[in-house]
């Protein structure tokens, strides 16, 4: 229940919007938009014959604008502070108009499913503890885990680590 337990704590410390916006845009692949049908990051060669597979795209405002990332030095091109961490956009491709949403917007989806009460239910850590997780978590300047045993023992460890380590 590790994985569920993390998600919940993910759920909570995004509904409250409690959590360093600015270091999940600038060190993580959150506000990069992944496309719908695929389920892969939105490339320039996805829209320009010509373009590079390393070069991936974030949405630069409400109005659809896309910024570039250069995957391979990962430095975003322009306009990095202009990103949107969460982003549902159609973007036009060579293959026609395709839904985006940024990997942000669809790791705050799946940690949605574990609300509180659902978490309490699965793992047995009562909602009063989790709330009060979430908010310690959200109050300190940084968090480390140290993987090893336990969490890395168990059968979903890669994903449940992912869960983990995703920076809040």
């Amino acid at each position: 229940t590790d994985q569920v337990l993390a998600l919940g704590l993910a759920n909570l410390l995004i509904a409250r919007d409690n959590f360093h916006t600015g270091f999940v845009t600038r060190w993580s692949n959150g506000p990069l938009l992944v496309r719908t049908d695929t389920g892969r990051f939105l490339r320039q060669c996805d829209i320009d014959p010509s373009g590079s597979k390393d070069v991936l795209y974030a949405q630069a405002s409400e109005a659809g604008d896309l910024v570039a990332f250069d995957a391979n030095s990962g430095r975003w091109l322009e306009r990095e502070a202009e990103v949107v961490l969460r982003s549902r956009v159609d973007v036009r491709t060579i293959a026609g108009n395709i839904p985006c949403r940024s990997a942000f917007d669809i790791y705050a989806d799946a940690a949605a499913q574990y609300p509180a009460d659902r978490v309490a239910a699965i793992t047995g850590v009562v909602e009063k503890d989790l709330a009060n997780a979430a908010a310690i978590l959200g109050a300190a300047s940084s968090v480390a885990y140290y993987a090893g045993n336990g969490v890395g023992q168990s059968q979903p460890a890669t994903q449940t680590g992912r869960a983990l380590s995703r920076p809040l």
